[in-house]
């Protein structure tokens, strides 16, 4: 069972309103990744989760089942989700 969420990226990508290409970039990643992880294809590390849920301005909490944002807030020491 994966407990990333891929395809809640696509869909919150396209809620802000951003191409592939223009998230892509703002990452600084190739596109081609950034279809991977869509598809489920490819799952992003946590480290790149967080910097997907900066870039997309949301929780990467959204991405996430309860057991990872757990397993989280451990081991970036935080006493609360990123929210």
């Amino acid at each position: 069972m994966n407990k990333i969420k891929t395809d809640r990226i696509k869909k919150v990508r396209e809620a802000r309103g951003m191409t592939q290409e223009e998230f892509a970039e703002a990452l600084g990643v190739d596109r081609a990744l950034v279809s991977r992880w869509e598809n489920g294809k490819k799952i992003p590390q946590l480290d790149t989760l967080i910097r997907i849920s900066d870039v997309l301005n949301c929780s990467f909490l959204v991405f996430v089942d309860n057991q990872i944002a757990i397993e989280a807030m451990i081991r970036y020491n935080h006493s609360y989700p990123f929210v």
